[in-house]
């Protein structure tokens, strides 16, 4: 979708007529805009200040966001999309 988006910007052409021509819908456009937006706030809004692996073989790892003061004990297989937006809101708080 960034591909897309990116391509569209550089058309000139406005959302509508854009996504008139490839045959999408100008509100997924402006949707996608604003998620990838958010996605990206999210990434750029996270310190990680050390990530621990441990040698043994684990089903989970540990997230220190600035040092110690907050720790997160996250499952391998959590998502990293939303580990980010997880880790973006513990810090806001």
């Amino acid at each position: 979708m960034r591909t897309l988006l990116a391509e569209q910007a550089r058309s000139g052409l406005s959302v509508k007529a854009f996504a008139e021509r490839v045959g999408l819908s100008p509100q997924t456009l402006y949707w996608w805009r604003g998620e990838l937006r958010r996605r990206e706030e999210a990434r750029s809004s996270v310190d990680l200040v050390e990530i621990e692996v441990s040698a043994e073989p684990s089903s989970e790892f540990e997230v220190r966001v600035r040092g110690d003061e907050l720790r997160v004990l996250v499952p391998a297989s959590f998502d990293p999309e939303h580990l980010l937006r997880l880790l973006a809101t513990l810090r806001r708080c």
